[in-house]
Parts: C-alpha cells; sequence; structure tokens
C-alpha cells in the first residue's frame, strides 16, 4: 500500500507529518499509516474544503492557508513568499489552446475516415512529444523508410524498432524545448511541422539504434500553450458525441510529502522537472511553471471532425509513450479499445536528464512481448530490460472510450477499454431483450446471477428492454450468458443466427444455433482471453454497441468480439491481469490490498493470517530497533547475535530482498543491481558472499569496491559471509543466520549463479552459508506459512553452459523447480563476449534486468510519476 511504503517519507519530510497518519495509541509515537480496510479521517483537510467552499481560491492562495504553506516551506530552507501565492491569484489560469497533428499513415487514410487527428496539451504539458513521434512515424512512411505495417507486424521487432526510435526523437526536443512558454519561447509549431519532422525522420537507422541523440533546431514558430490543472485520469462521453478527457496528479505519491500546519494536504513536488541549467529554457527560476508530465488525450476523425475517442495513459513519463502505443495499436494493429490497451508494451527511460540533451534511453519491455521481438531489438542495438509481474505497472494505466457509427443504419457505437494495469472499471454494461419479456421475471432470473440489474428507461431503442446488468463478484461471464440465453435474449436477430459486432460491420459468427453460440462464446470467455487463461473467471461485462433509436445488436465480450466493454474487474488468484506468482509477494506481510500499486489486488487468496502486517513495537524479551547500523550492533540479549539482529529486522516494516552471489567474474554486478534499486526507500537489502564471491569484491578498482565500500551503498543493510555463521560458537536456544535469513526474506535472488554453485544446489549440498539458505528455503509455504521466490541468474563460460552436467542441472531447476507453482525461477545466461575472451552464451542477465525481475517480484514500482 502506497501509504505504509511512503511513511518514511512523510515522516522525515515535514515536521506536521502526524496530520497525514492514522492516530494509533499502540504505536510508537501515537500515529502510523493506514493499513488496508481502515477508516482514516483528515479533520485538517475537512477544514481546508470548508473554507475554499466558503472563500474560493482567495481562500488557498491567501489567509490561513497560504500562510501555513509559506511557513513550511521556508522552515525547510526552500524561498516561497505570500506575494508568489498572491501573484497566482490575481494573475489566474489561463485557457488552454490544444495542439494537434493530422496522422494519415499506416494505412488510416484509405480505409474510409481519411485519417485521425490527435490533440494533446501543448508546452509546458509533454503531449507534443506524442505529437512529433506520430510525425516522424509518417514521414519515414513517406519516405519509404520504413513500411505500412500489416496488422500481423504489431508489436513486431522493425515495428517497435520505428516508434522506439520516434518516441526518443520526440523526447530528444522535448527536453530541451518543452517550458513554460509565458517565460520561455517555445516553438512549438515549429516542432511539429512537417518539414521538421521529415528532416528529425532522416536520423532514423531501420537497422540500429541510434547511439546518441540530440535536440533538432525547429523553425521559430511559437503558439499560445499554456499550463495543466494540476494521477487520475477519466474519460466521459454522452449520447450525441461530445466527450471529455481529464487527467489530475500530484506527481510522485505524495508529492514532496510537506504538509502545510493545520491544512490536511501535501504539497506536490512538480518543480522536480526544472532544469537546474542556467541556459536551459526550462531552468528553474521564480513564478514559472515545469515540464509537466500528465496530457488527456483526444482523437478526431479527418473527414467529418467527429470523435474517434477519448483517451489517456497514466504514469509520468510514460504518457505520451503510451498515448502513442495505444492509438497505434487501433489503427495498425486493428485492436479494439480493451485489446489496445491489453497489448504489452514499451517504456523507454526518458526522464528529463540534466542538460535535456540525453537520457538513459533503456528499452523496458513488458511481459508478454513475444521473445522474437525482444532478441531483435537487442540485435538492433537496444538497451532492453524485461519487466515481469506487478513491476508491469510501469508501462502506465490508460483508458479508452472510442466512437464509431454503423455504416448501413447510421446507429452510435460506443466501445471502451480500461487497463488491467490498474484499478478501474468501464460502465453501464447493457443487455437488450424483446419487450414482449415478462420484466419481473427478468429481473428475478437474472438478480440470481447478477448483483445489480437497473431498467434503462432513458435507452431509446423501441419494441426493447434495456437492462444495465453488473455481476455479482467472482461470478464468471459463462453464467450470465447461459441465463441470457434461456431468455432467449438474441430472439429476432437477423436469419435466427448469432450475430458479431465489430466497429464497421456486422457478420454471422457461425451458422450455430443462437443458444449453442451464446453457450460457445461462454466457453471461450471461460478459457481464453488474449490467448490467456484466467483461472475460469473472466471480465463481467459485454459489448456496449450503441445507445439511440434502433439499437438491436449485442455481443458478450471476448474472444470472438471486438470493442470490449468490462466492468468490476475480479479474479480468482490473479488481480488486474497480472500473474498470482508476483502478486503473492507484493501482499504478504504487508496487509491484504496493496492499493496504491498499478495491478495489485484487492485481496489475495488463502489464509488471511499469511497477510497481516508486521508491527515494529517493541516484544518482551527482544532489543528495540537500533537504526541501520545497530541492526548488525545489537550488545546483549538473544538478538545480540548476527542471526538475531536478522530476526529483529524481520518487522522493521520494509521490503525485503536477500541478495546472493557466488564465484562469478559477474559478482562486481552486485554493486550495479543495488544502486538500481536506490529509488525504493522501503527496500532493506542483505547480501550473502560466498568465499570465492568475496574475492571479486576486494577493493581492486572503482568497479570492484571493497566490501566496506559495498556496505555503505542504498539499503544494503547486511553482508554476510561463511563465518557469519560459523566463526564462533553457537549457543543451544540462539537464532539460527540461514534459517533467519530464509525467514527474513521476502524474495532471494542469487546473481551470479555458478557453475559449480548450482551443481551443489541441484545435489542438495550446503557446505557454504549461500547454500545453506537455499537448502532450508521453505518450498512449498508449509512451515513459513508463505510460499516465496528463488530467482537465480546462471552465469558460466560458454563451454560449462554446453556441458551435458549443466543441461541436467537446468533442467530439475526449471522443470522439477521452477514453473508457475514452483520455487525457483531461472534467468537463463546471454551472448556476449565473457571475461575470458570466449564469445558465445554464458554471460549473465543485465542488472538492469535483473533490478526490474526484482522489482516485479517485490511489487516495487519506480517513486510514482505522473
Amino acid at each position: 500500500m502506497q501509504w505504509t511504503a511512503s511513511e518514511a517519507h512523510i515522516r522525515a519530510a515535514s515536521p506536521n507529518f502526524a496530520e497525514m497518519l492514522k492516530k494509533d495509541p499502540g504505536a510508537p509515537d501515537g500515529v502510523r499509516a493506514p493499513r488496508a480496510g481502515e477508516i482514516m479521517t483528515n479533520p485538517t483537510l475537512a477544514q481546508t474544503f470548508r473554507t475554499l467552499a466558503e472563500q474560493g481560491k482567495p481562500g488557498f492562495y491567501t489567509g490561513r492557508v497560504a500562510e501555513a504553506l509559506v511557513k513550511v516551506v521556508r522552515d525547510l530552507g526552500g524561498r516561497l513568499e505570500l506575494a508568489d501565492l498572491r501573484h497566482h491569484l490575481d494573475v489566474g489560469s489561463e485557457p488552454v489552446a490544444p495542439i494537434s497533428l493530422r496522422f494519415c499513415g499506416q494505412g488510416t487514410g484509405k480505409d474510409g475516415s481519411g485519417g485521425v487527428e490527435l490533440w494533446e496539451h501543448p508546452p509546458n504539458g509533454q503531449g507534443i512529444v506524442a505529437l512529433m513521434a506520430l510525425g516522424i512515424l509518417q514521414a519515414l512512411e513517406e519516405q519509404g523508410r520504413i513500411p505500412t505495417f500489416a496488422p500481423a507486424d504489431f508489436n513486431s521487432a522493425p515495428y517497435l524498432h520505428a516508434v522506439i526510435e520516434a518516441l526518443r526523437l520526440g523526447f530528444a526536443d522535448g527536453h530541451w524545448f518543452v517550458a513554460d512558454p509565458n517565460v520561455s519561447a517555445v516553438p512549438t509549431q515549429g516542432l511539429i511541422s512537417e518539414a521538421y519532422l521529415a528532416e528529425r525522420a532522416r536520423l532514423f537507422d531501420p537497422s540500429r539504434a541510434a547511439a546518441h541523440l540530440q535536440h533538432g533546431e525547429p523553425p521559430a514558430l511559437t503558439s499560445p500553450a499554456l499550463q495543466s490543472s494540476d494521477t487520475v485520469y477519466f474519460a466521459v462521453t454522452d449520447a450525441q458525441g461530445n466527450a471529455a478527457s481529464f487527467i489530475n496528479s500530484n506527481y510522485a505519491g505524495f508529492g514532496t510529502s510537506i504538509i502545510p500546519r493545520g491544512c490536511g494536504f501535501t504539497l506536490q513536488n512538480r518543480g522536480a522537472n526544472f532544469s537546474l541549467d542556467v541556459a536551459h529554457p526550462n531552468r528553474l527560476e521564480p513564478r514559472k511553471r515545469p515540464y509537466h508530465t500528465i496530457i488527456p488525450g483526444m482523437v478526431t476523425n479527418l473527414s467529418d471532425g467527429s470523435l474517434h475517442s477519448a483517451f489517456g495513459v497514466m504514469g509520468g513519463f510514460m504518457q505520451p509513450q503510451g498515448h502513442v502505443q495505444v492509438l497505434l495499436g487501433q489503427l495498425v494493429g486493428r485492436l479494439d479499445p480493451q485489446q489496445a490497451l491489453d497489448a504489452p508494451r514499451v517504456c523507454i527511460e526518458a526522464a528529463v536528464p540534466e542538460g535535456g540533451r540525453e537520457a538513459a534511453w533503456t528499452v523496458n519491455l513488458e511481459e508478454g512481448m513475444p521473445e522474437e521481438t525482444i532478441e531483435g531489438l537487442r540485435k538492433l542495438g537496444h538497451k532492453v530490460a524485461v519487466v515481469r509481474d506487478v513491476g508491469r505497472g510501469l508501462f502506465g494505466r490508460g483508458q479508452i472510450i472510442r466512437h464509431t457509427v454503423d455504416p448501413v443504419d447510421g446507429t452510435p457505437i460506443w466501445s471502451a477499454g480500461s487497463d488491467m494495469r490498474a484499478d478501474a472499471s468501464i460502465g453501464p454494461c447493457v443487455f437488450l431483450l424483446p419487450a414482449s419479456h415478462h420484466q419481473p421475471f427478468v429481473l428475478k432470473h437474472l438478480g440470481q446471477v447478477a448483483a445489480v440489474v437497473h431498467v434503462l428507461d432513458d435507452v431509446r431503442a423501441p419494441n426493447k428492454l434495456a437492462l444495465d446488468v453488473q455481476l455479482r463478484d467472482r461470478r464468471p461471464v459463462r453464467v450470465l450468458l447461459d441465463a441470457l440465453a434461456q431468455l432467449r435474449v438474441l430472439e429476432h436477430v437477423e436469419g435466427g443466427k448469432l450475430l458479431r459486432v465489430d466497429t464497421l460491420h456486422a457478420q454471422h459468427l457461425d451458422d450455430e444455433p443462437r443458444e449453442p453460440a451464446l453457450r460457445h462464446l461462454g466457453r471461450a470467455l471461460h478459457e481464453e482471453h488474449h490467448g490467456r487463461r484466467r483461472d475460469g473467471l473472466v471480465d463481467g461485462g459485454a459489448c456496449l454497441v450503441g445507445q439511440q433509436a434502433g439499437l438491436e445488436r449485442r455481443e458478450p465480450w471476448g474472444r470472438e468480439g471486438r470493442d470490449g466493454c468490462v466492468k468490476g474487474r475480479s479474479y480468482s488468484g490473479r488481480a488486474g491481469g497480472l500473474p498470482q506468482q508476483g502478486l503473492e509477494q507484493a501482499g504478504q506481510r504487508r496487509g491484504g490490498s496493496e492499493g496504491g500499486q498499478p495491478g495489485a489486488p484487492r485481496r489475495l487468496c488463502g489464509s488471511s493470517t499469511l497477510f497481516e502486517i508486521n508491527d515494529t513495537q517493541q516484544q518482551p524479551g527482544t532489543m528495540p530497533h537500533a537504526g541501520r547500523q545497530g541492526l548488525d550492533a545489537q550488545a546483549d540479549g538473544i538478538h545480540a547475535s548476527v542471526a538475531g539482529s536478522v530476526s529483529l529486522a524481520r518487522s522493521d516494516g520494509k521490503l525485503h530482498l536477500l541478495l546472493a552471489a557466488s564465484g562469478s567474474v559477474a559478482s562486481i554486478k552486485l554493486v550495479q543491481i543495488i544502486n538500481g534499486l536506490a529509488a525504493h526507500r522501503n527496500l532493506s537489502i542483505r547480501l550473502v558472499l560466498t568465499a570465492a564471491a568475496e574475492r571479486f569484491l576486494a577493493g581492486q578498482s572503482a568497479e570492484q569496491p571493497s566490501l566496506a565500500e559495498v556496505r555503505r551503498l542504498p539499503n544494503v543493510d547486511g553482508i554476510y559471509t561463511d563465518a557469519a555463521e560459523w566463526a564462533r560458537p553457537w549457543t543451544r536456544g540462539a537464532p539460527i543466520l540461514h534459517i533467519e535469513m530464509r525467514r527474513w526474506a521476502d524474495v532471494m535472488i542469487v546473481a551470479p549463479l555458478s557453475a559449480n554453485t548450482m551443481a551443489k544446489m541441484v545435489a542438495g549440498i550446503c557446505d557454504n552459508l549461500l547454500l545453506s539458505v537455499v537448502r532450508a528455503w521453505d518450498t512449498d509455504g508449509s512451515v513459513d506459512g508463505v510460499r516465496k521466490k528463488i530467482v537465480v541468474c546462471v552465469a558460466m563460460n560458454t563451454a560449462m553452459w554446453r556441458h551435458p552436467v549443466t543441461a541436467k542441472n537446468l533442467r530439475t531447476l526449471e522443470e522439477d523447480w521452477g514453473g508457475p507453482d514452483g520455487w525457483v525461477e531461472v534467468l537463463r545466461p546471454v551472448s556476449k563476449t565473457l571475461a575470458c575472451n570466449d564469445v558465445g552464451d554464458g554471460a549473465m542477465v543485465s542488472w538492469e534486468e535483473i533490478v526490474a525481475v526484482a522489482e516485479a517480484k517485490l511489487g516495487l514500482t519506480r517513486p510514482a510519476v505522473e
């Protein structure tokens, strides 16, 4: 839960932290973060709302609230004056003139619509990045540098290479030019002019990712481009074709976590995207707006200016990337809104770098991306990392409402999609029945399988009974379909056959009779959703294809249908469409709901005792928490030993990563792995090293620091070698280190796993501390009551990797001990030039991929940037 994860930051950032925490006499200082399912009251925020209701904007920018805001910032060393707030009140906000780009590429100009026009929020918003990327792709197609991709090419390596490079070019310019247009000259129209985009497109190399990208020099064509409102996103449409696309955000989690006294809110931290380069257009200055990430999206049809879709994708610098990918999914991949959102995405690391000229450009690929695409992008020179499980929140959370028109009778068709990576829903879900059905009987019949059934009197469908049906929690759609089949819902459908309603036309699905066809769809929904099993339960909804006169055709949404309309996602054993395997780790020991994390479960299946929060209150016979150094330096009592300090740290309220290394040169990557996880303040890392691994970290160079230097890295709370367990005599009744480590860890990652340690692990040998932890692992959760994973990152010489003994050991790890229900996960090595100068398989996967796996297994997301 984000509140729990942010508690330490809230406490450290503001002297008024108690206002944002729950009162609890049992907590050490009387307050703590609220837990899942608890009631949190905020009376000071209520008073602020009363002030705003009575006084309007002046109640915020002047008076009590303004004075408290200025005081807390100044007390913490910041620079803010009452006059600054008053200035904003006097100047106010100006209406936004959206910017747009006409896109006729990828066959859209030939489908009868004439193409689409994407509308975005102007600078200081980053929507221009999405427009530039689309414009560059259009220019590349016109120049013959990329083909008109077929639907089968969607998310292929050549397709994604073009999309990634276009986005990189867009960000290279956006990082430099996106600034407050009231202070800096922003060449908005120049950046999206056809000539400039064609010029930028010439930097594209279809055979290789660009090594370095700098901003260009667009013509100085400016336009009035103003500020955004100041992540929640929603889209709303009405029967007349009007739409609203809305987004709002505090940027990272609780923002600065600075709380003005008596106000009940935290200050946002949008200033993080200013540049400290004095020559930069987006440099930090008074009374100026920074580069802003949140951007609502809207698409219209070029043919008549009618609405195509209202949509948005939350997620910081992912937002323009999400806009481009979700829109192209519909245009290139011919996907319906739900499929476009469900499709695996790419997220290039594009945070604003200092100086604005270069970013990390790591290409994060979502789990589910075809393996040939992943390898193809690597061969094209992209720095690739695969992100799995709940870490997929990195790829944003989107919503779409799409509008089309039946070409035969002109009936408006509304379809929608809701992102499986978020807690979201779509409504309504409407069914039409012949009006001859006896209404009380219908309501009673459907009420047996649905939680709520409403008659919709405002749906103008002659001779039809319109119902809004919401399934009970965890009820499969199949049950509702069978109930509808019994009512002969499709009694008057053309020809007596089931129709499939598409975005542009209706066609016969098959020649089966009505009711078997419905049951066939029910089975398809039950068994498969876009190729992924969902444990017998699917989204509780159906396709809504219109709301005006003459509407007659409905279809349940599933494998056979398009334009999915979903409501009330609820899965057994899964949540948010993500594998239970990773979610178990996110929920264990920290309460049943991780509501602040995208894709996290409302409730995990299993005994509730598995998900109790471990308090940090002192227990009888234990020593109080003594801080990071103190954990390893307790002086007396049963927790005086090294094992005791690990036992004590089980209740420190953090996530626990046990990071181990065996004898391979890849051990030096531990430093990069640790630094890669430094952003997560609620993470504790403990290292276990074999004697061979120690030799690679003895202070030989900056790349190979000493263990003392490693100990000072972020989040490292202990380093353990064989001597830690066996150097001193053990007293009966004292904790045992390798057992306490097993209990302490939420996940264990062995990086690297050498050929020697792999063979010993498979043979059950435990002659060092690392192998003792592995041998003592609770593989089925029957001892500790929690199932946890060991991830092994294999690294060895190419000949060793190809040896038949390795193949035999690998089968044990992957087939006998691995799989979705197993306790071991193997990250196979990659091919490269090894330290011994051999070229071939055997190199450990990149440290970036290991970081992504750790984040996914622990349910960690990058500090929320919206």
